[in-house]
């Protein structure tokens, strides 16, 4: 219409000066001449959004595509206000149809990307910025992310790759710089990892993110001290910022670093002031939990605990992701169903030769890091951490026998070819990392709902249990800040859990055509030299007098327990659930009858 190009020009450059509100105004008017124009609906939506009006941006956007629903760029535009709104299922949908509609939409392709990450779908992120790369190979923000994902999937050297393909594009990105450091540091090649974090440091010295970084890093390396100077100097960087809280609070919890008042004050009124992104204000909830239980104020710190995680819980229902107990029975069903006496019995013989993997598991916080650094300090054991290889082989099963169906269908359709190339597959991986030793350890916890397939892949591996009082076990998942632990968020969830776990190990101690050496926390703790020396006979090792020196191992730690193991073993975290007794009745009455077992000797 003839009579709205003079006042959509006026919008438009209010608009570009700026001045939003006038450019609202005027759009809002020219709508109301012609209400079927796309094109505005669009433009008011943008003002909307940087002003804040989230649902009425929405509203306009959506407006736009009923009248013009072949524009990808406006399914972009909805899918990036409806992300703003943590909507993130619907804005993977408009992000799909921006694709659909436009193949060449690199924005649109890195978006989705984001969006699946945001989503903790790792697989399709990789995809959607993998294509957003073919679209646009220079662009080394894509390759950063696409390192980030593929470095929390395990997948180093693909990572490592991603990285360095973000630095060529941008010599001049810090954060690129701290990933590969991240991710050489992961495959232990220490001095290239330690240049790439002092690379970072140079080209951003006043950056309170890289300091945090390189300060967990040193943690890792074990040298608290400096890393309790980059974390003091990331907050005089930026006294707002929140992560440097979290690595004071575990140190100060091991007695590594001490609170001050003022300190302490700092982190509440930050808490207080009502302006903090959801993460940070889990970060200081977990942080204050640790200094008020350190210092005795336990009231107090279980608020904080149980404030952090309903906020971890909320975070994970509005990303789809939270823990379903009635999911997780049918997990545990279904590999209880699959590997019988009668599976075994068959695939047993088919199995590779291999010594070399010894496989640590069990519940988080069961006391599995404490055994690995025990076995690593051995001179015949590495350590290389934590890997995701069996889960994904067990993932990858459909497609390896190109066949559909449970687990329990797949399972017999093995043979000897497959087994030992999946075999082969793995210990390409563990020898890689953990180099040309007789023992190298594999201490992903969660390995215990894959013993099935890691007996019928390695009928010649150790398999080592951690068992812990089941008390202790869950408040200690409770009272621990994971990144990803779904069902630690709740009480009751972990009470469930945890008796699913103890189904799953039954199972397995009858069936399991190998034998499992059981470990129990609270023996070791009393009887450190002669269960030490019952994990070495069981490695089939001679034993080494170093192994209780293991607080002494230089060894990288990455787990949530790197404070504790680099001291001796100590009695202080037995029985602690005692000093919450009063907070744990959704926790007992589901745990129900292991509520009341004390620890029972180790098998």
């Amino acid at each position: 219409m003839a009579g709205i190009t003079e006042p959509l020009q006026r919008a438009k450059a209010y608009h570009r000066a700026g001045q939003l509100e006038p450019a609202e105004e005027i759009y809002r008017q020219v709508l109301r001449e012609d209400p079927t124009n796309a094109q505005v609906y669009c433009l008011l939506a943008a003002v909307c959004q940087t002003l804040g009006k989230l649902d009425e941006a929405v509203a306009n956007l959506r407006q736009a595509i009923r009248l013009r629903p072949d524009q990808a760029e406006t399914h972009n535009h909805l899918g990036v206000t409806l992300v703003q709104q943590r909507n993130l299922r619907e804005a993977i949908a408009s992000f799909q149809q921006a694709v659909q509609l436009n193949p060449g939409h690199f924005h649109a392709y890195s978006n989705l990307g984001a969006a699946f990450r945001s989503q903790g779908k790792s697989d399709q992120a990789v995809w959607a910025y993998q294509r957003a790369l073919q679209l646009k190979p220079d662009c080394a923000d894509a390759y950063y992310y696409l390192g980030e994902i593929l470095s929390s999937q395990g997948k180093f050297e693909e990572a490592e790759a991603a990285y360095r393909q973000a630095i060529h594009c941008n010599p001049a990105q810090a954060r690129a710089c701290v990933g590969l450091g991240h991710a050489l540091y992961r495959q232990k090649k220490i001095d290239q990892s330690v240049a790439c974090y002092q690379e970072a440091l140079r080209l951003a010295p006043d950056s309170a993110e890289l300091h945090a970084s390189w300060a967990t890093a040193l943690l890792d390396l074990g040298r608290p001290q400096e890393a309790v100077s980059h974390l003091e100097r990331a907050l005089q960087i930026r006294p707002s910022y929140v992560p440097p809280y979290k690595f004071m609070g575990e140190l100060f919890k091991e007695g590594r670093y001490r609170f001050s008042a003022e300190r302490i004050a700092d982190m509440k009124n930050l808490l207080k002031g009502g302006t903090l992104a959801v993460s940070d204000q889990i970060t200081l909830n977990f942080a204050l939990a640790y200094v008020s239980d350190k210092l005795g104020n336990y009231d107090e710190a279980f608020g904080y605990y149980r404030q952090g995680n309903e906020l971890k819980e909320q975070v994970y229902q509005q990303r789809g992701m939270a823990f379903d107990i009635h999911v997780h029975r049918q997990f545990i069903e279904e590999r209880i169903e699959a590997y019988t006496p009668e599976l075994f019995e068959r695939l047993s013989p088919l199995g590779h030769p291999s010594e070399t993997p010894v496989f640590i598991v069990g519940v988080p916080r069961s006391g599995t890091t404490l055994v690995n650094h025990i076995l690593s300090a051995h001179p015949d054991v590495t350590a290389p951490g934590e890997f995701l290889d069996i889960p994904n082989i067990t993932v990858d099963l459909p497609r390896i026998l190109n066949s559909r169906g449970k687990l329990r269908d797949l399972l017999p359709q093995l043979d000897r070819k497959t087994v030992h190339r999946l075999a082969e597959r793995y210990l390409r991986h563990l020898t890689q990392l953990g180099g040309s030793v007789p023992r190298i350890t594999d201490k992903l916890p969660e390995n215990y709902f894959h013993l099935g397939l890691i007996s019928v892949l390695f009928p010649k591996a150790r398999i080592i249990h951690c068992r812990r009082n089941p008390l202790d076990t869950c408040v200690s998942c409770y009272m621990h800040d994971f990144r990803y632990v779904r069902f630690s968020t709740s009480l009751e969830a972990l009470g469930l859990y945890y008796r699913e776990y103890e189904r799953l190990m039954a199972h397995w101690r009858r069936v399991l055509p190998v034998p499992m050496y059981e470990v129990q926390y609270e023996d070791l703790v009393a009887r450190q030299e002669a269960v030490s020396r019952e994990l070495i006979a069981y490695c089939g090792l001679e034993w080494n007098d170093c192994c209780l020196a293991f607080h002494e191992n230089p060894r990288m730690v990455h787990t949530a327990s790197r404070m504790q193991v680099r001291q001796p073993i100590y009695t202080t975290a037995l029985k602690r659930w005692e000093k919450y007794a009063a907070y744990l009745g959704p926790l007992m009455a589901a745990l129900g009858e292991a509520a009341k077992l004390e620890a029972s000797p180790a098998i």
